[in-house]
């Protein structure tokens, strides 16, 4: 077949239109390096932004920390060697009946230290921070039993007089009332026949129980016919004035209403 020569020169362009340009594609390749090199540096300065940061919330939890058991152990420290007044100095509230009632707490742990063998070593078996509040669980044993008290904490701001620059308000923790809303979220443990209902700081209670109670039904319907008998229900509730009582639902259920032992002076082994 004999092509003319427009042909020719026409299947010339269109050869040379699909050819790159070695200079255009060098210029192209240096454009999307370039583009990925300002991606990979923007991504690298986020991320070590949010790793200093990280570094900088872990260190600031951790020195709250430290100064939140460093007042707890001067607090011991003060009912150890009976200085009511460090001790004082570390309680804090609103209300007169805080003092009174810790002025109390302080006079019985004088009369314990002198009738039992009391240790207050101070030593703290679990801390949790949640913005201003803390809460500490501290250890004492007493003739040789391990006892775990749990107290709560608030972290003060200074307060200091513009006029005068005298501090009117020393910052830092406090030992507060109890707040039984600091208690951890709430949990359920759910078997056939036993429903218990608690917070998270009483976990090992309600893991404790359950094992023990599960044992006395199942040996109980083990001799007895147990298709009648309602779902038995326990309360964990975290109130050092609640006493243990029995108490109907509206489903005609069983249910027992018991104090968080963690409320007061709660046996640690």
């Amino acid at each position: 077949m004999v092509k003319l020569d427009w042909d020719i020169e026409s299947e010339k362009g269109r050869s040379q239109l699909h050819k790159e340009n070695p200079k255009g594609q060098r210029s192209r390749s240096r454009a999307v390096f370039r583009l990925l090199l300002v991606v990979g540096i923007f991504l690298a300065i986020i991320g070590l932004v949010v790793f200093l940061i990280q570094q900088r919330w872990t260190q600031v939890n951790d020195r709250l920390e430290e100064l939140l058991v460093q007042t707890v152990q001067s607090e011991v420290a003060a009912l150890r060697i009976g200085n009511l007044e460090n001790f004082l100095a570390i309680q804090r509230s609103a209300s007169d009946d805080w003092y009174l009632a810790q002025q109390n707490t302080f006079q019985q742990y004088q009369q314990l230290n002198a009738t039992s063998n009391v240790v207050l070593s101070g030593r703290v078996l679990d801390t949790t921070i949640d913005g201003q509040r803390g809460r500490v669980q501290v250890e004492e044993i007493v003739d040789g039993v391990p006892y775990v008290r749990t107290w709560f904490y608030w972290r003060y701001n200074e307060i200091v007089d513009e006029t005068t620059g005298e501090i009117v308000q020393e910052g830092g923790w406090h030992h507060v009332p109890p707040d039984y809303t600091f208690w951890g979220e709430p949990a359920s443990l759910e078997s056939e026949r036993l429903l218990i209902r608690y917070r998270e700081l009483d976990a090992p209670v309600a893991n404790a129980m359950q094992t023990q109670v599960q044992h006395w039904l199942d040996d109980l319907c083990s001799l007895f016919n147990c298709e009648a008998l309602p779902m038995l229900t326990i309360d964990i509730i975290p109130d050092a004035q609640l006493t243990v009582n029995w108490a109907t639902n509206e489903q005609n259920a069983w249910q027992m209403v018991l104090p968080s032992p963690y409320a007061g002076r709660a046996r640690a082994d």
